[in-house]
């Protein structure tokens, strides 16, 4: 099992060197082929877009940062996400980051995956995740998308949020946003948070909103 694995990864590694020549580059490290702890470096432009489309589910966590650059981080054992592979690609405007399952490995799977992103401050975020965690931070842009199941996590966000998960709790803070957040069931925590957002959990009653600046919770 493990060389198929290791096998796509060298073939990875192959069609990013040829696909993106004379635009922006996917430069790839691996520091432990065992752990499959790997560093994607990306040249990008305040104003794009994050794609994140997860098959496995992962914790994911997207940060922004002053750098006109994506780097993406993934952390994962081959016994705790067997038959798993990433990939990272550059689109029109903006950047896509997959995970899936090799073909012809059946319909039942299980995954323990960790990825980290940081694109610039301004930038759109667009993520599908069958499944963990998401935690957003020092964002502007439009937030979208779901997970299976896990808790969300928003800090320092400005700009408009569509998110919702299986389950699992909310957390808003320091955030001025438009938009709504959903949980089949958890908690919903905001704290010092302005716009018109709102946020529910099937778990429990009524909706929390957004303050008017200089309200108080």
């Amino acid at each position: 099992m493990r060389l198929s694995v290791l096998a796509a990864t060298l073939s990875l590694v192959s069609v990013a060197s040829v696909a993106f020549a004379g635009s922006s580059t996917v430069t790839r490290s691996t520091t432990d082929h065992e752990k499959h702890d790997e560093r994607y470096q990306i040249g990008v432009k305040p104003g794009q877009r994050l794609e994140v489309q997860l098959d496995t589910g992962a914790g994911l966590e997207i940060t922004g940062w002053d750098k006109n650059e994506a780097v993406i981080e993934t952390r994962w054992r081959e016994s705790k996400c067997p038959d798993a592979r990433v990939d990272v690609v550059t689109i029109d405007d903006g950047v896509r980051v997959t995970s899936k399952y090799a073909p012809d490995t059946g319909d039942t799977h299980s995954c323990s995956m960790e990825i980290e992103i940081h694109v610039p401050k301004k930038f759109d975020v667009r993520v599908k995740s069958s499944g963990g965690s998401i935690a957003l931070s020092d964002l502007r842009g439009t937030i979208q998308g779901h997970t299976g199941g896990g808790e969300l996590h928003v800090e320092h966000l400005r700009g408009s949020i569509d998110l919702r998960t299986g389950g699992g709790a909310i957390t808003v803070k320091d955030s001025d946003l438009d938009g709504t957040l959903e949980t089949g069931g958890g908690h919903v925590s905001f704290s010092n948070v302005t716009g018109p957002v709102r946020a529910s959990s099937g778990s429990e009653q009524g909706v929390k909103r957004g303050k008017t600046k200089g309200d108080s919770y």
